[in-house]
């Protein structure tokens, strides 16, 4: 008499197929996202732009023989020439150095005022959205709450009461970067104070849009099998919100994020306009903008240089988002057998 042969329900023979099969399917997916990406030539372009322009803004004002606080005043504004491609501005500094020195700002403002938005965006929001019920009645009020804040003024008023030479965040800056950069201490330092605050102050505001497409992708996908399937395994919530339901909700998460770059610098830049962003003698395209449009009538190579450097930035990262949205779009995506 034949015997059946047991079988251990603690072999993984069973679960290797589905599992190859999905992550099989997911680097498909994922395949067909980077070809639909790269046939997209505007947002390659834009990409290409981007890396063009930060590229510069690091090895120009270290190859240039020009510093970017270096003044001379007997020269002046002096128009586009040989010895200064871009000019020169009232102070005679070399506005090429200055354009990209200012390009290290702004970019740095923008992406990690934006890192910023995403830890504390993606944290809500996934938070909120897995546990549901009371939890995402309460974290979402906060939401709407902060919403009625108009954006720009919030940060003008942060900027004005908390970012002042002196002052408590001031002196804490100062007592934190003393023992690493003794500059630190000293009043000249203070602008970068401000550029770090900056930094915060957008990334902390800027994050409630974040949670909102956090929370709806979440809430999507907290019942869907894989997810009752690691509850099962007893893994924690911790793990099921950052390893199971955030990188499957990347897609639109990326998309927002790379429109949440520009967003940001333009922010930074109507903030420089207005006085309370970047401080001389540093320099950002918006202060540069700033300086530019008071001497647009008789300098206005001071002007067009740094507008049109944020132009085509803010032209490139959007192209950049309407790509990856294009490819990451579950309806433009073929079907599998």
């Amino acid at each position: 008499m034949s015997v059946l042969p047991h079988k251990n329900m603690d072999e993984p023979a069973d679960t290797e197929a589905p599992l190859g099969a999905l992550t099989a399917l997911g680097s498909s997916l994922r395949a067909d996202a980077w070809r639909r990406l790269r046939g997209n030539r505007t947002a390659v372009a834009s990409a290409f732009l981007l890396l063009l322009l930060m590229f510069l803004s690091v090895v120009v004002p270290m190859a240039s023989r020009f510093r970017y606080d270096a003044t001379d005043l007997a020269l002046g504004a002096a128009p586009p020439s040989l010895a200064h491609f871009m000019g020169t501005d009232a102070l005679g500094r070399d506005l090429l150095v200055r354009l990209f020195f200012g390009g290290r700002i702004s970019f740095a403002v923008g992406l990690i005022a934006t890192l910023v938005s995403f830890v504390i965006g993606c944290s809500w929001g996934a938070t909120a959205g897995y546990f549901g019920k009371n939890v995402d009645a309460v974290m979402m009020r906060i939401v709407d709450v902060l919403y009625t804040f108009p954006f720009l003024i919030l940060v003008i008023v942060l900027q004005v009461f908390f970012a002042n030479q002196g002052g408590v965040l001031h002196r804490s800056f100062s007592y934190v970067l003393g023992p690493l950069i003794p500059e630190a201490r000293e009043p000249s330092y203070f602008p970068v104070f401000q550029i770090v605050f900056v930094f915060a102050a957008l990334g902390s505001i800027s994050w409630l849009t974040m949670a909102r497409i956090v929370r709806g992708q979440v809430l999507t996908l907290r019942e869907q099998p894989f997810v009752e399937a690691a509850r099962s395994l007893g893994v924690g919530h911790f793990a099921i919100i950052f390893r199971h339901l955030l990188p499957n909700a990347l897609g639109p998460i990326v998309v927002y994020t790379t429109l949440t770059v520009p967003e940001i610098m333009l922010t930074e830049a109507f903030l420089s306009f207005l006085g309370l962003g970047t401080q001389e003698p540093l320099s950002s395209w918006g202060s540069l903008a700033a300086a530019g449009a008071d001497a647009l009538d008789i300098h206005p190579w001071t002007l067009v240089f740094p507008a049109a450097a944020l132009a085509l930035t803010l032209f490139a990262f959007n192209h950049l988002g309407d790509g990856l949205r294009d490819a990451l779009d579950p309806r433009t995506q073929t079907g599998h057998s």
